[in-house]
């Protein structure tokens, strides 16, 4: 297990014990936990966001090439359920919330089978979201996070604040707070302004940018499964 925070280590060290998982390893910072990842080959390797996200990206990546055998869970401490589709991207075998409690993260590392995907309820919807998205891809104006072109791109068609926050499963304040920031990045004035620069950008997906492992810090959960 590897976390920066003596706490919050023990807490969930206990909790994974009481439920029957072997913690093979405990690592301080991501560039040593690929290593003891490396040297002891764990059944599962649950990585948390709290990592910096190209970070906690880029480690799943490597991971999943050089452990392939491992069941990698990504734990999404934020509540941008990008977090969890560029997890998914990079490898993962499954994505839970940080907060959705004690009992799913032992069910995520005892119950679910090696063959089995395991994704929290709260994901599905941007999952099923994505992969309905057309061929062009995502809208892509340079400056907006990828959450807030997908907003943008939902004012510009219309959608309300309320049926944005259905659609991406988010709350209507957060909905609120990506546009006003959409707003101040594109120094217009209103929501006609900003969906009228829609029609003259391109479409497409921007090339993925992860840093080094080695450069990461932060928090990444190491346990072994029952044998096969």
């Amino acid at each position: 297990m590897v976390d920066a925070h003596p706490l919050a280590r023990f807490a969930t060290e206990r909790t994974l014990h009481e439920g029957g998982a072997d913690i093979v390893g405990a690592f301080g910072d991501a560039a040593t936990a690929l290593q003891g990842v490396r040297a002891t080959r764990p059944d599962i390797v649950l990585v948390s966001f709290d990592l910096p996200v190209e970070g906690a990206v880029a480690l799943i990546r490597v991971l999943a090439h050089e452990v392939p055998r491992a069941r990698i869970i990504a734990v999404i401490t934020s509540d941008d359920d990008d977090d969890a589709l560029a997890a998914l991207r990079a490898g993962a075998d499954g994505v839970l919330a940080a907060g959705a409690g004690p009992e799913a993260l032992v069910h995520a590392l005892v119950d679910v089978g090696p063959d089995e995907v395991l994704v929290a309820r709260r994901y599905l919807r941007p999952l099923v979201n994505a992969l309905h998205e057309p061929a062009g891809g995502r809208l892509a104006i340079p400056g907006l996070s990828a959450r807030e072109n997908e907003v943008l791109a939902l004012v510009a068609r219309g959608y309300s604040d309320r049926d944005i926050a259905e659609l991406l499963v988010i709350s209507a304040r957060t909905v609120e707070t990506h546009v006003s920031s959409i707003l101040r990045k594109l120094d217009v004035r209103s929501r006609g302004e900003a969906a009228r620069l829609v029609h003259v950008q391109p479409r497409n997906d921007p090339p993925a940018t992860a840093q080094s492992p080695d450069d990461a810090t932060g928090h990444m959960m190491v346990g072994q499964d029952t044998p096969d």
